[in-house]
């Protein structure tokens, strides 16, 4: 560990600790667009997250801290120093009979690329179905939750697991 004065030690001090990295991205938004074709509709809302600094618990957790005989993410076993002259980002299994405490080696960079939803609509022409006593009637399918992209390897959903939705939509107007 390093302490405030520059000074190298073996011993964690939480009095030594200092923040490290930023956790504000520098570019973050979102951006919806829907496109028609005739009768058709495609709709897809995403949101984006760049450059931010974020400290990756699952790899303190789930990979450094580990109890091996429980289930345990795979870079517990291709991810970690085995002998010497490995360079890895993570101590051998049993090399240490303590758990590892806060490190800036778990702060990675996040950029991030979240597809929530895809729509494909169709819009019946009106001369089509009036003679069923409708004035517009659109079908389609929805998906939600479709794809998180990110160079941070974090768990997701442990809580609360996410799922993905699929709806079909049937939208008449009378």
């Amino acid at each position: 560990f390093i302490k405030k004065n520059g000074d190298y030690t073996y011993d964690y001090d939480e009095k030594e600790r200092v923040a490290v990295g930023n956790t504000n991205p520098i570019l973050q938004g979102s951006w919806m667009n829907t496109v028609r074709y005739k009768g058709f509709s495609v709709s897809i809302a995403t949101s984006y997250t760049f450059g931010a600094d974020y400290y990756n618990s699952t790899l303190q957790n789930k990979v450094e801290n580990i109890d091996a005989e429980y289930n345990v993410d795979r870079r517990v076993f291709t991810d970690r120093w085995k002998q010497p002259g490995d360079h890895t980002r993570f101590l051998g299994i049993g090399t240490s009979t303590s758990t590892s405490m806060y490190s800036e080696r778990f702060v990675e960079k996040r950029n991030e690329l979240y597809i929530s939803s895809i729509q494909v609509m169709y819009d019946f022409a009106p001369k089509a179905i009036t003679r069923l006593g409708l004035r517009k009637l659109a079908v389609g399918i929805g998906l939600s939750d479709i794809a998180h992209i990110s160079t941070v390897k974090f768990e997701r959903g442990t809580s609360y697991p996410y799922c993905r939705g699929i709806n079909l939509i049937f939208r008449p107007t009378f």
